[in-house]
């Protein structure tokens, strides 16, 4: 059974290392990258405001308040 790009997406950013970017690991930032790369494909195929949700609902699960909001995208 084959995901829908809804539950893709959510798939892709609870998966996801956040804080990649912050690495000296250069295979821990590439795949970080290419992760990120990979979500930011499924989110085009969707509605902006239900992209922006799924993602913003997986950053403040991994991340507490106020440092939640550096990765909050905007509608």
């Amino acid at each position: 059974m084959e995901l829908s790009d809804e539950d893709l997406l959510k798939a892709l950013c609870e998966a996801h290392d956040l804080t990649y970017s912050y690495s000296d690991d250069g295979s821990v930032f590439r795949r970080g990258e290419e992760q990120y790369k990979a979500i930011k494909i499924v989110a085009a195929r969707l509605q902006r405001e239900v992209a922006v949700r799924i993602w913003n609902d997986a950053v403040d699960a991994k991340i507490l308040a106020p440092h939640n909001s550096m990765y909050h995208w905007e509608i």
